[in-house]
């Protein structure tokens, strides 16, 4: 079920799924990163609430819907209300979070909509960061409608999409997971393997262990490559 991330010239893109268990326990965490046309490309996370078969059925639609309708060319804010349709035409019990994040080399620009999932962070090329998208929408499966922003993601900047399970447990507090997400990033930026930091960062903040899934996106927007 982990995607196959796409070659993007100029981005590097790392990506991460944790499982917190397998078998009867397993959770509805996800990613997927998408090429689109016109050099254009999608971040996508979510996480189905619940855990068991049935979260993992879902997400497993949702996100095959997701991306049907992404390779349609929908806006983020189009998109996210027809997977809301569809969510609460699958399951009466299920609401589903997801971050939905268009890159468009053109203007250099993201445009995005959220339906009730954790804020992104954006990582200016001075260090700089921002939190955003946060409390724009309903989950899935509950709102209607789903406006859509945008920020610009220039060359030199990072972006950072997670789950809650990164930053939240039954042992660690949401506002401190955050912070600690924030301060462990200064040290990606400037590490030599971002693969590498990027799995350290996750096991400094969860202590080696989580009891929720863990889904995670790390995108840099590469200097000096043509967009």
């Amino acid at each position: 079920m982990v995607p196959v991330v796409p070659d993007i010239p100029h981005l590097r893109v790392v990506t991460r799924y944790l499982p917190a268990a397998t078998g009867i326990k397993v959770g509805g965490d996800w990613f997927d990163v998408i090429a689109l046309s016109g050099g254009r490309t999608a971040f996508v996370i979510g996480d189905v609430v619940g855990h068991g078969v049935t979260a993992a059925a879902v997400m497993g639609q949702v996100r095959t819907a997701i991306r049907s309708y992404a390779l349609l060319d929908l806006t983020p804010s189009d998109l996210l209300h027809n997977v809301s349709n569809l969510v609460r035409s699958i399951s009466e019990t299920s609401f589903v979070t997801c971050f939905y994040a268009v890159h468009d080399p053109a203007d250099d620009c993201l445009t995005y909509a959220n339906a009730g999932h954790p804020p992104a962070v954006l990582v200016h090329g001075d260090g700089r960061q921002e939190q955003f998208g946060e409390a724009m929408a309903q989950p899935l499966g509950v709102g209607e409608r789903f406006p859509q922003e945008q920020t610009v993601f220039p060359p030199g900047a990072d972006v950072v999409l997670y789950t809650d399970g990164l930053v939240e447990s039954r042992t660690r507090d949401l506002d401190l997971g955050i912070a600690n997400l924030l301060a462990g990033l200064v040290a990606v930026r400037t590490a030599p393997d971002t693969a590498a930091a990027c799995d350290a960062l996750i096991a400094e903040i969860t202590g080696g262990r989580h009891d929720d899934d863990i889904a995670f996106i790390h995108v840099h927007h590469r200097v000096g490559e043509a967009s």
